[in-house]
């Protein structure tokens, strides 16, 4: 209908080991990744809201690298399934947002436990107000649930809540914007990557930051 619509996907992708790792044993063959999905579309309120629905699953291979000499020695598998929801929309004439909730369920077929730096829980909702010709404010917030790092669930990385906020200046040709991150000066763990020992590398995220811009259209 004009209302609601529905699909189904399903996409293949493959990759390479990482740059600066080393194989060996015939393991430096494309790594794939499927992906299945079905979901539905539906605008509600005159179309002034857009809510979109949908359930995944993901097969992934992944290198499996031995933590001494750091080559890669095999290949294992996870599976991701879960469900994403999003809701946006001009609430107003001058106010609009968006939510987004993501729920994730991983873990490798062989061992059952989850993957390196997957969160089983992602939200966040932004907004934007237009004050008057001139002013217009913002906000963002943002959940990302536990993870590990390590495909062993080695370390447990603690979930964490980011929460952004701007203003804006318009008047004729020129726009000055303030931008504010982390405005709570979140302590926190943006992910874990594989280094090219074998072993995980562990990165903080950026502390609380500030920014002002300036623009001028020709």
């Amino acid at each position: 209908t004009e209302d609601l619509s529905t699909y189904a996907t399903f996409s293949r992708s493959w990759q390479l080991p990482n740059a600066g790792t080393f194989v060996s044993n015939g393991a430096a063959e494309f790594y794939s990744a499927d992906l299945k999905e079905i979901g539905f579309k539906a605008y509600i309120l005159d179309d002034a809201l857009m809510f979109n629905a949908a359930v995944f699953q993901i097969e992934q291979e992944r290198p499996v690298t031995d933590t001494t000499t750091g080559d890669v020695t095999d290949r294992d598998t996870s599976e991701h399934n879960g469900f994403e929801l999003e809701l946006r929309g001009q609430l107003t004439k001058q106010w609009s947002a968006t939510a987004s909730y993501t729920y994730l369920d991983a873990e490798d077929e062989d061992t059952g436990k989850k993957p390196n730096d997957v969160s089983d829980q992602l939200f966040s909702l932004g907004s934007t107000y237009q004050i008057d010709s001139h002013w217009r404010v913002g906000g963002n917030i943002k959940y990302v649930g536990e993870r590990y790092a390590g495909n062993n669930e080695a370390v447990k990385l603690d979930s964490y809540t980011l929460v952004d906020l701007m203003a804006a200046y318009r008047v004729g040709k020129h726009s000055v914007q303030f931008n504010a991150y982390n405005i709570f000066d979140e302590k926190y763990f943006l992910g874990a990557t594989g280094g090219t020992s074998g072993r995980n590398q562990i990165g903080y995220g950026a502390p609380a930051e500030y920014m002002v811009s300036y623009g001028y259209e020709f």
